[in-house]
């Protein structure tokens, strides 16, 4: 099985990567709360060099924010 970009890309390219995914992405293209939350998990076992990525996805998970959606 082929690994996920967040098992494996640097911390630059995962904030490009997130960057997109969460605020830039069409609509069609937001991801879901699952899977973020799977993002989340991933980010934090490679370590404290992903903490902004994490923040980030925890972030866009926040009820407030626009356009995430709850599936």
């Amino acid at each position: 099985m082929e690994k996920s970009p967040f098992e494996t890309d640097s911390p630059e390219q995962i904030d490009m990567l997130l960057t997109f995914f969460l605020w830039e992405c069409p609509t069609s293209m937001i991801p879901s709360r699952p899977m973020v939350r799977e993002w989340i998990e991933i980010l934090e076992r490679r370590g404290p060099e992903f903490a902004s990525a994490v923040a980030a996805c925890r972030e866009f998970l926040e009820p407030s924010v626009k356009g995430n959606l709850d599936v």
